[in-house]
């Protein structure tokens, strides 16, 4: 896989989830089956809030779509992409496991697609930042 490559695929791959995500936020009752929540908990005020958040993640599948179209030069989106919106919904489902509204089991496979998509999106951005400096030096 080339450099390149590896950004689009980073930059995709990104906006692909962001984009179920937010399908999960608009339709939260499969989000509360999915983590075993009880439904009575999805008040109104809870669905605008999940709502507020579907229109967040699919505004960010966005910026991935329009980051992919020029990789190298926007390639900083994978950073802010990891932190603070991949570190942020990660801080917030650890809050919900501490708190005892979801069980760590039904978190886990939730935890570790944003553990392995932050290390590969911060390795594409450090191997495309090493080929970038190298490319300059060249001219």
């Amino acid at each position: 896989m080339t450099r390149l490559s590896m950004l689009r695929f980073c930059l995709l791959t990104g906006a692909l989830l962001d984009f179920f995500g937010a399908a999960v936020f608009v339709f939260p009752s499969v989000l509360f089956r999915l983590y075993g929540l009880d439904p009575s908990l999805l008040t109104t005020p809870a669905r605008a809030g999940f709502l507020a958040a579907g229109a967040l993640m699919l505004g960010w599948s966005g910026i991935l779509v329009w980051a992919e179209r020029n990789p190298v030069e926007r390639k900083g989106v994978l950073i802010i992409t990891v932190v603070p919106a991949i570190a942020g919904l990660a801080a917030a489902e650890i809050y919900v496991v501490a708190v005892g509204l979801v069980t760590a089991g039904r978190m886990v496979g939730t935890l570790t697609v944003q553990a392995v998509l932050s290390m590969t999106f911060l390795c594409a951005y450090a191997v495309s930042k090493r080929s970038h400096r190298f490319l300059k030096r060249r001219k």
